[in-house]
């Protein structure tokens, strides 16, 4: 009768029972060898499971780590097997410590196979449960094979059928209960007349605005100090196009559509009613040669020049457009 058929684990786990049984009565070359011709077995099953080619153990070692089947440290186990039963199988090595070292790496292979082919199973039967479930209608017809068009059509209908009897109920209720309209209407009413106050309120107190004017004659320059290009020379009372600060000394208008400085400390800021604010701003003197200019006091300005500078630099920039008359500060 021939001998029953052995399954790849029955043969890995009897030859790492042959192994340690070699161990166990002094055979050590022979156990290395026992070993390495094991874990041959076990490279051989995990390559025709992963579709590897069958060949030379350090090749198929190689073939399995590139894939990413097995670990750097399993692969250097398994290595380190195959090194040792070589060397146990070429040159006699009867070492006691590398046979048990070699046995103490089998036994480890051997686990982590079995752990593998318990993952794998696992992972076959989850597949296997996620497989959908033909649907059928009584007639045996499958829902799966039933047109597009009927897919998406049913539920289009249900959805348009919905609408359509929250619609007609919406319009029973409305027709069946009169205080729904007179409270809208009511409401509708309630809220023009609010904004209707709001509006006449803004328009009767409409908020109040800075203006700012000049305390004096005032020079207005390209730059904030008093050495600066004198652009113009505004009379007293002449509203500003205010930009904003430039600093303690200097504050920033707009003149003629650029950026200007005047001096901080002769610019009057008042608030004032917009409906007011034309009778505020004053008529520009035709005359501006006649006014004397008026800048930030002796040592104040941005670029340290002294008042006496000022007057050096008022004369040559508008000699041909003002007096003799001295400029006051």
């Amino acid at each position: 009768m021939a001998a029953e058929k052995k399954t790849i684990q029955e043969l890995i786990e009897e030859g790492r029972s042959t192994t340690e049984s070699l161990l166990s009565h002094a055979n050590y070359a022979e156990a290395m060898i026992c070993s390495r011709k094991t874990l041959e077995t076990l490279v051989q099953s995990l390559c025709r499971r992963n579709n590897l080619p069958i060949g030379d153990l350090t090749d198929m070692l190689d073939n399995l780590y590139r894939e990413g089947v097995i670990s750097k440290d399993v692969f250097a186990g398994f290595l380190k097997i195959s090194m040792l039963g070589e060397r146990a199988q070429s040159e006699g090595q009867n070492d006691p410590a590398l046979a048990s070292e070699s046995f103490e790496l089998l036994s480890q292979a051997v686990y982590a196979y079995r752990q593998m082919l318990e993952h794998q199973s696992s992972a076959r039967r989850r597949s296997a449960s996620r497989r959908p479930v033909r649907r059928r209608t009584s007639g045996g017809i499958s829902l799966d094979n039933l047109p597009p068009y009927v897919k998406i059509g049913v539920p289009l209908v249900v959805i348009l059928l919905l609408i359509f009897l929250v619609r007609s109920f919406a319009s029973h209720r409305k027709a069946a209960d009169p205080t729904v309209n007179a409270s809208v209407e009511s409401s509708e009413s309630s809220a023009e007349a609010a904004l209707t106050t709001e509006a006449e309120t803004s328009a009767v107190a409409p908020s109040s605005i800075t203006v700012y004017t000049t305390s004096t004659s005032l020079n207005v320059r390209e730059t904030p100090s008093t050495s600066g290009k004198l652009l113009t020379t505004l009379p007293a009372g002449t509203v500003l196009d205010y930009v904003g600060s430039y600093n303690d000394q200097w504050t920033i208008i707009n003149y003629n559509g650029t950026q200007a400085y005047v001096a901080t400390q002769y610019v009057t800021a008042s608030e004032v009613n917009p409906a007011e604010r034309g009778n505020a701003s004053a008529t520009r003197s035709s005359s501006q040669t006649d006014a004397a200019e008026t800048e930030p006091a002796l040592g104040s300005t941005a670029s340290g020049t002294t008042a006496a500078d000022e007057t050096s630099a008022q004369k040559a920039q508008s000699s041909s457009a003002k007096s003799s008359t001295s400029s006051t500060r």
